[in-house]
């Protein structure tokens, strides 16, 4: 299963580049006219949330180092819930679950 403005892209300018996102110029997600989509990455769909008013900007957290990175990635791996990991370490369950499905900190091993 694809997402309608993926689709739509791909059916009326060509494939999408691996680890590329299908972004909106116009801001709504429904919309699958080609002229309002451009390819980014995850660092430029961020940018475009922040410089759109759909996110506030975040600062880099300085507590998450490699070495927590390493630990969250250890405890879910051991079979403990990222709810559970998230609580204990203070961070959103997305925040873990992207450091688990390596969106986030993925040259960290």
């Amino acid at each position: 299963m694809d997402l309608a403005h993926r689709s739509a892209w791909r059916i009326a300018i060509g494939p999408i580049p691996e680890g590329a996102q299908v972004l909106h110029k116009c801001d709504n997600p429904p919309c699958v006219n080609p002229r309002h989509l451009f390819l980014g990455d995850c660092t430029i769909n961020a940018q475009d949330k922040v410089t759109k008013g759909r996110i506030a900007a975040t600062p880099y957290s300085p507590r998450m180092t490699d070495d927590v990175v390493r630990t969250i990635r250890t405890r879910r791996t051991m079979g403990e819930s990222v709810s559970s990991i998230a609580g204990s370490m203070q961070l959103r369950e997305m925040t873990v679950w992207n450091i688990v499905w390596e969106k986030t900190y993925r040259k960290v091993v």
